[in-house]
């Protein structure tokens, strides 16, 4: 979804680009005093990242443009999307572009999906990091005129009308010209009411704003259709995919001009799992997971290298059970697993080193953290005596350890037969080979498990 600019997109071109961008009337200052202003205060040569819109729609593709980067350098481009509600980021994607001469660049990413997504340019010579937060929401889609009073129920019953809604689970705010945020449960004052058997989700609520007959909304979690009932009908908007957010405001049927007298919320009983690498010490090395009952392939990868954050991959999905698997991840260890119910609603089988199995609960979130130390080797030796048929030394042979990944190293006898091969990691099998114009000799299979192993040649004349 990271498009390089075409090579069309001349040097000319991206600096008219990025002139327009900056050349701005929000400051509100000539282009002489604002020039003054950054060359006084260092920050024209700040490095930054700049797009003609911070929103877009799915599927819409923006254009970047970054500046005041090294000449030539490599500038590694990342995609993450950011959960609102923990701000816990999982990454998208990634790429590299090349800066021109200017250190100047252009790249373009296709918004993959409803959210919150965070742009960062990084250069690898500077070390410059710019970023760029973009946001994509659904437009808001043309009411529904429902007469009486329907309810998630009603619509999902209509599988003609409303297709998308695959859920009886509801939300209802009962009372008129609702103002505030309000948790997902069931409450007397102010009078909120959990439908269709859906269950109560505390850590998650709904956002609303109600002028007139006209509705604003937001939410923690993704909602399928919004119901506003004024008077003796209703109007229903269908959010599909699922949404987290209006993009315009909602309103009552124009019947009477009547107010709004209730909002009720349809959602799917969907889940979420979190999954968090810690490795100590941080480092680029990438862990690799497999996973089932979760979307997204069954596989995927974490690289823990910044010291102030940990990553993580989240999936939103149906409860039931589902499982992590952390590869073998040498030369790290698998410490251990943590996995955290939000709600306490899901059930934990297992953190058994190197799985998590966890019963997902609908509407909980469950964070699972797995913790890594770097497996420290153990040094160890090789050491002994070659010699003859007659127990003479044999002084200039070589003597060679390999292990099983092909990496060797070597010592040689002295003048009394004795040599040391230092430097070897414990807990590998070796073969040992030796070395001499003279004397021919048996290559040796050993298991280092100790910090030192003596091991004794014995030659034969060519």
């Amino acid at each position: 979804m990271i498009y390089k600019a075409k090579e069309r997109i001349g040097a000319l071109t991206v600096v008219l680009l990025f002139a327009t961008l900056l050349i701005s009337p929000v400051i509100g200052q000539n282009r002489s005093a604002g020039k003054e202003t950054a060359r006084k205060s260092g920050l024209a040569d700040i490095p930054t990242l700049v797009s003609l819109s911070n929103s877009a729609k799915v599927g819409e593709t923006v254009r970047f443009v970054g500046s005041q980067f090294k000449a030539n350098e490599t500038i590694t481009i990342s995609v993450q999307s950011e959960d609102i509600e923990t701000g816990y980021r999982a990454q998208i994607e990634a790429d590299t572009i090349y800066a021109d001469m200017k250190g100047n660049f252009v790249f373009e990413v296709t918004i993959p999906d409803h959210g919150r997504f965070v742009v960062s340019a990084k250069g690898s010579i500077s070390n410059a990091n710019a970023s760029r937060i973009i946001h994509s929401d659904s437009l808001t889609p043309a009411p529904i005129f429902v007469s009486g009073n329907p309810n998630c129920e009603v619509l999902n019953a209509n599988n003609g009308q409303f297709p998308s809604i695959t859920s009886d689970y509801g939300f209802k705010l009962d009372f008129s010209s609702p103002n505030g945020t309000f948790p997902i449960v069931n409450s007397d004052s102010p009078a909120t009411e959990l439908l269709g058997g859906a269950p109560a989700e505390p850590g998650n609520s709904v956002t609303v704003s109600t002028v007139g007959r006209d509705v604003s909304w937001s939410s923690t979690r993704p909602i399928s259709a919004v119901i506003i009932k004024g008077g003796p009908n209703a109007n229903v908007y269908v959010y599909d995919p699922d949404a987290l957010g209006d993009n315009g405001t909602l309103t009552t049927p124009n019947n009477g001009g009547f107010g709004v007298s209730h909002v009720t919320f349809c959602f799917k009983p969907v889940a979420k799992i979190i999954v968090v690498k810690q490795a100590s010490p941080p480092s680029s090395f990438q862990f690799d997971f497999t996973t089932t009952g979760l979307p997204g392939g069954g596989s995927f990868s974490l690289t823990d290298d910044d010291i102030n954050s940990n990553p993580m991959e989240m999936f939103i999905t149906t409860a039931g059970n589902k499982t992590i698997t952390e590869s073998l991840p040498a030369p790290y260890t698998l410490v251990s697993i943590d996995c955290v119910s939000q709600n306490g609603t899901s059930t934990i089988n297992s953190e058994a080193v190197p799985t998590a199995d966890v019963d997902l609960a609908s509407g909980d979130v469950v964070t699972c953290t797995f913790f890594n130390d770097f497996l420290t080797a153990v040094e160890a030796t090789v050491s002994g005596r070659v010699t003859d048929e007659n127990g003479r030394a044999i002084a200039g042979a070589w003597v060679t350890a390999v292990d099983g990944s092909g990496n060797s190293r070597s010592a040689r006898t002295n003048m009394f037969g004795f040599y040391s091969v230092n430097e070897l990691e414990a807990g590998t099998s070796l073969s040992l080979q030796v070395s001499h114009k003279g004397y021919r000799f048996p290559t040796r299979f050993v298991e280092l498990n100790e910090g030192e192993l003596t091991v004794n040649f014995e030659g034969s004349q060519r």
